[in-house]
């Protein structure tokens, strides 16, 4: 009777836990399935988290283990498009090709009967959404198709942004991107480079100037370093939902950002912790180098230039603020660093107006006097309100940190160590040209010593080779010199060989033929 009530017990516990995870991993919280999109933008890790759920989500049929976390959820596959977890980006790239069209979107479908919680897509191109004057691309458009052809509500469908922080890392990396990919502004060795003007006076200036790439540059602008206009657009496109995951916060926290989707916003099965299940180890972040990440410093910008870029992009985020904290639709996760520096009056005009992207560009572009209009930016006037950026060290995004400033802090450092009463200035303790000024006799001597420093680690710093090329150098003189050794010493052997048979050691030819047959044998 007791073996019979036992059995009991545990069947019904059996029962219950089945149930709780069929609705755990089943069709999300509204019963219905579920469209997550995650739409970058451009330069914020997002080519990584791509390629995690293009390996990991694999519905309701995973092959592995680790992909269990994720079940239910699906990335369908697409070959023939180019690399496979880039391929969603051809929905908005391809917008006029059917069969381009036909083919993703058919694959969407086709999955969605063996994804019970629904599906995961997206691409850094679906930051393509406003007013893209450059490129024509409209990622919203292609979100309406899949959600017409997949009958997915819009409370069902969601966006996942990613901010980067702080500003200028982004608009770096898209710099740096920008010469790696086209080898922007090299015309050292005569190659014809479309946008190329030798009027420039350094890279960056190019980038930022040359007025045949203007429309390229604002749609940047407005876009890809545009993340909460991003979300307003998506909001207001038909009810969507939109999660904005913090970067900074995320990296604060020890995780990973591609865990955070996972367990945030896909409710995967996940630890306490915050990691997928059977997925803690993975991460395409950690074993590649992105070329989201910025390379090289701003050519040509002072700190005081990198800390006024850095207000001016966080004043334009600020002016989203009021709209975003209070809509229903709109959630922020592991917020650190977002709206932290937004100033308290917000009545300013002068910040209210980088709303619009053209104002924006001028005040960037005015860093290298080459905006245009005729009407005079000051960027004291803009800023004046706006206290300097301190909770990030900025040092290292211009070329006067590389060589002076940064020595600076480092000796500082160094010296603080010997004797506790010397200080430094924190790092985002920048002042400006203005307060320069007024400070040229007390920052004299360190200017001296920054100099002097700064010399020295130029010297260290130049060699005619990479490190590659050292190897590949040494490693050619150690292989010529063993080839050499060893032909001396066939050399040496064959010239004793030689010598041994004149000795009489060992009979030469001409002495055998000579002898009779019989001695020889």
């Amino acid at each position: 009777m007791k073996l019979v009530l036992f059995c009991t017990i545990v069947a019904i516990l059996c029962l219950s836990t089945s149930n709780i995870l069929v609705e755990a991993v089943g069709d999300g919280n509204s019963g219905n399935k579920e469209l997550v999109v995650i739409a970058g933008p451009h330069k914020t890790s997002e080519t990584s988290v791509e390629e995690f759920f293009y390996s990991f989500a694999r519905g309701d049929n995973p092959e592995y283990e680790k992909e269990k976390s994720l079940l239910g959820w699906s990335w369908p596959q697409i070959l023939g498009l180019g690399s496979p977890h880039l391929a969603y980006d051809r929905l908005v790239t391809d917008y006029d090709d059917k069969d381009i069209q036909t083919k993703i979107i058919n694959a969407l479908v086709d999955h969605l009967d063996t994804s019970s919680r629904g599906l995961v897509m997206g691409g850094d191109e679906y930051d393509g959404v406003g007013n893209t004057i450059f490129s024509k691309r409209n990622a919203i458009k292609s979100i309406g198709s899949v959600k017409e052809a997949t009958q997915i509500d819009d409370e069902d469908i969601t966006i996942v942004l990613l901010y980067q922080h702080p500003r200028v890392e982004q608009w770096l990396s898209i710099y740096t991107h920008e010469i790696i990919a086209t080898d922007f502004g090299n015309n050292e060795n005569g190659n014809d480079k479309t946008n190329s003007n030798n009027n420039f006076k350094d890279p960056y200036e190019e980038f930022l100037c040359n007025p045949e790439t203007y429309d390229e540059r604002w749609e940047i602008l407005e876009t890809a370093m545009n993340p909460f206009q991003l979300a307003t657009t998506y909001l207001g496109a038909g009810g969507y939902n939109v999660v904005m995951i913090d970067l900074d916060g995320v990296r604060e926290a020890g995780l990973m950002i591609e865990h955070v989707i996972g367990c945030e916003v896909l409710g995967g099965m996940c630890s306490n912790d915050g990691w997928l299940d059977s997925l803690e180890s993975e991460s395409f972040m950690k074993y590649q180098q992105h070329d989201d990440e910025a390379t090289h410093p701003f050519h040509s910008l002072t700190p005081d230039d990198v800390q006024d870029l850095e207000r001016l992009l966080r004043l334009r985020d600020c002016n989203y603020q009021n709209f975003l904290k209070d809509h229903s639709n709109f959630r922020i996760l592991y917020g650190k660093s977002i709206f932290n520096s937004c100033p308290t009056d917000g009545n300013d005009s002068a910040w209210k107006d980088l709303q619009d992207t053209t104002k924006l560009y001028n005040a960037i572009q005015s860093q290298k006097n080459c905006y245009v209009g005729d009407d005079p930016i000051s960027l004291p006037t803009i800023l004046k309100n706006v206290p300097k950026v301190n909770d990030v060290n900025l040092l290292k995004y211009s070329d006067d940190a590389a060589v002076g400033d940064v020595v600076v802090v480092i000796e500082n450092t160094n010296n603080k160590k010997e004797d506790d009463t010397s200080s430094t200035e924190p790092s985002g303790g920048s002042v400006s040209a203005m307060d320069n000024n007024e400070k040229t006799n007390e920052n004299e001597d360190d200017a001296t010593d920054a100099d002097s420093d700064g010399e020295e680690m130029i010297e260290e710093n130049k060699h005619p080779l990479s490190l590659a090329m050292q190897i590949i150098f040494v490693s050619t003189i150690v292989l010529w010199i063993g080839f050499m050794i060893r032909v001396q010493w066939k050399k040496n052997r064959d010239l004793k060989y030689t010598q041994s048979g004149i000795d009489g050691i060992m009979p030469t030819i001409n002495e055998d033929r000579n002898r009779p047959l019989s001695e020889i044998m």
